[in-house]
């Protein structure tokens, strides 16, 4: 059975949030909104996401979708990747996209690399390949890239190359350099990762193993 977690009383007009400051009651509000998130999302985390969602534009709840996205990849990827395509497009959910991949895929590689690969480019997927294509890097650096490809964003996309391409060259440097020759990187951009110690890039906070490794 489901424990109910009482919803915080600054989230209903509680006085003592309607009397305090703009900056003071968000604050208030913003807090147990978390907490209340982070107790109930492993639980049950499609309640937790509905309610997530119908609060999705109010600013106290600016880290819920967050939240939600990182426990429910855990438990089932694709759902929670159903729950985020629902959710309005702003940077909360671009993060629950990250989070909810790259738990996931933590999970289980195989499937959620399925999942990507089943799918046509959107910029909904953009956070979600960055994480891939940072994990990627480490097994197969010229598939990796490749995926770079397909991120929607411009801005975004030619991060995705000169972040990974760096790494890559730290590491190895001739077969990096290979790759540099025919890459779609200008000569500004080919010149940068030369230069670079490969530190950073999408995806790195966390490696997981890939099926079939030691």
């Amino acid at each position: 059975m489901v424990a109910v977690v009482p919803v915080p009383s600054c989230l209903s007009p509680a006085l003592v949030c309607n009397e305090a400051a703009p900056e003071t009651r968000l604050t208030l509000i913003r807090r147990p909104s978390s907490r209340l998130t982070r107790a109930a999302a492993p639980a049950d985390p499609a309640r937790t996401g509905a309610w997530e969602l119908g609060y999705a534009q109010q600013a106290f709840a600016s880290e819920g979708c967050e939240i939600v996205a990182r426990q429910w990849g855990r438990i089932d990827g694709n759902a929670a990747m159903a729950w985020l395509e629902a959710h309005p497009a702003d940077s909360c959910r671009d993060a629950g996209v990250r989070e909810a991949y790259l738990t996931w895929a933590t999970e289980d590689w195989s499937d959620a690399e399925a999942w990507l690969e089943s799918r046509k480019p959107d910029a909904f997927l953009d956070p979600a390949i960055e994480v891939y294509v940072g994990q990627l890097l480490a097994w197969e650096p010229v598939k990796a890239l490749g995926w770079c490809d397909r991120i929607q964003a411009g801005e975004r996309r030619q991060r995705c190359l000169l972040s990974g391409a760096s790494r890559w060259y730290a590491k190895d440097a001739v077969a990096a350099e290979a790759w540099l020759q025919t890459s779609p990187l200008d000569d500004e951009g080919r010149s940068e990762v030369r230069k670079s110690t490969g530190t950073g890039g999408p995806g790195r906070a966390k490696r997981m193993r890939r099926p079939g490794a030691s």
